[in-house]
């Protein structure tokens, strides 16, 4: 993708140079975008390409990371596709949150089974309540398209998630139509 520029010059857009690989780098590097622009333009005087003509700034920088992320994230949800019957677990930790100012509620969801081990979402969660942990272990269980698939639950027992009439565990069962017996170990 190409733009006309105030003085009406063809500028190459950073899309040409963002790649998977280039976004997975710099977030495997725990760069900023502020950082992440600055290596870019290292980069390219150091290839012997005038930044200039390209559209970079840490805006742009952004913008092309997530739309990475977002095109692997696709590329995983559509090539995942097992044939076997999976345990969806689910355990709310409370961290701090991308600003490092606060801390949130987030819930690591994932599945496994023979052979397979996938993670499929980490939400932020509004509140720490089995209602809240239950939504969002359904919604990502169908948006997977594994509501078929899976057979088990596996969670750390908590009341958020075993109270009897409000706990995760109870609710999932209800919005998934499913009766399971209970077994603690």
């Amino acid at each position: 993708m190409k733009y006309l520029d105030l003085a009406h010059e063809i500028v190459d857009t950073l899309e040409n140079i963002f790649d998977e690989r280039l976004s997975a780098s710099l977030d495997f590097a725990k760069l900023s975008d502020r950082k992440a622009t600055v290596v870019l333009t290292s980069t390219l005087k150091s290839a012997g390409t005038d930044p200039s003509e390209y559209n970079i700034n840490s805006s742009s920088t952004c913008r092309q990371r997530m739309k990475q992320r977002q095109r692997v994230a696709e590329s995983l949800k559509k090539e995942f596709n097992p044939n076997k019957p999976l345990t969806v677990h689910w355990d709310g930790k409370l961290i701090e949150d991308i600003t490092g100012h606060k801390t949130v509620d987030r819930l690591p969801i994932l599945v496994s089974g023979q052979g397979v081990n996938q993670l499929l979402a980490v939400p932020k969660l509004s509140n720490g309540t089995g209602k809240a942990s239950a939504s969002a272990v359904y919604v990502t269980i169908v948006s997977w398209n594994l509501s078929d698939k899976i057979k088990c639950f596996c969670f750390d027992t908590t009341a958020v998630n075993t109270v009897l009439r409000a706990g995760a565990c109870i609710l999932l069962e209800q919005k998934m139509e499913k009766d399971w017996p209970v077994v603690t170990i």
